[in-house]
């Protein structure tokens, strides 16, 4: 019989010392937290708890950096090639880690007029994007797509003196969001049903010994489903129209995070899959 699994994958576990330090930290600070007496009732809004918080978040963030600054050149396959590291998806995770830092220390002078929930909502939605530099399987990148979109979601309305326009920005973003997830496990579905796997190394493989054959027609269709959701969470044109309604609906801090920080997992996921796609299958990407 062979080793078990999860015997197995238990090295594996090594690579994701920076996704695991981050997430488990945020977990403590905000649990104890949550155990303070005079900080149960949800009324409260305490502005040295917020202030306490993302100076806890910084403080995390910056180990992390540091911590994927040292293995910025080991490149690894974990989990069954569900995981992949690359140098350029550390440098990009890097880059984002520092701008993520930038983020917090501006946030920090700003902290005590929003609710304290809010900077655990931001550094928790750094921590779920970490794994999508580093992602090499469509399921797993879409359950990582949408943990972020859901805290994206609560976000969007996480002002302290909510309005109708808050409500109706997180509403439209939540609407349009789930419009589009549909989109992108309806192209997953179709990659799988297309090839029988959803490894985007497989793929890849499959794609460049199948360039030619009659399904292309299909195969460009698909990655146009694919790329639909990655045009809408940048927010590029023609998929910009939801902007204007939730960046004025949501507090400056927010749509400075929706503007900046957010976007960067998912240009580096644009880019690593159009340079997959277009690389094997080039008729794809040809206008005719």
């Amino acid at each position: 019989m062979g080793e078990p699994k999860i015997v197995m994958y238990a090295n594996d576990f090594k690579f994701l010392i920076p996704e695991l330090y981050l997430t488990l930290t945020l977990l403590f600070v905000f649990g104890a937290t949550l155990s303070l007496p005079r900080y149960r009732s949800l009324h409260m809004r305490e502005p040295n708890l917020a202030k306490g918080l993302v100076f806890a978040s910084t403080t995390a963030l910056l180990w992390t950096l540091a911590l994927t600054a040292n293995n910025v050149s080991n490149c690894f396959t974990a989990f069954n090639f569900v995981l992949a590291g690359s140098l350029s998806g550390a440098i990009a995770k890097s880059f984002f880690l520092v701008m993520a830092v930038g983020f917090s220390l501006i946030f920090l002078g700003t902290a005590t007029t929003e609710k304290f929930e809010v900077p655990f909502l931001y550094a928790l939605a750094i921590s779920s994007a970490l794994l999508i530099f580093s992602v090499n399987d469509l399921a797993v990148l879409f359950l990582l797509l949408e943990l972020q979109s859901f805290i994206l979601y609560l976000l969007a309305v996480g002002r302290t003196y909510p309005s109708f326009a808050t409500f109706e920005a997180g509403i439209k973003y939540f609407i349009l969001g789930g419009f589009v997830s549909g989109f992108l496990l309806l192209a997953i579905a179709s990659f799988y049903g297309l090839t029988g796997t959803s490894n985007l190394s497989d793929i890849s493989i499959l794609l460049a010994l199948n360039s030619n054959n009659s399904s292309q027609s299909m195969l460009s269709l698909v990655i146009i489903l694919f790329f639909t959701p990655l045009f809408f969470k940048l927010g590029l044109f023609p998929f910009h129209f939801w902007l204007p309604d939730v960046y004025a609906g949501a507090s400056l801090s927010t749509m400075a995070f929706f503007a900046t920080v957010s976007k960067i997992p998912i240009f580096f996921l644009l880019v690593k899959c159009y340079y997959i796609f277009a690389r094997q299958c080039p008729a794809s990407f040809q206008i005719p």
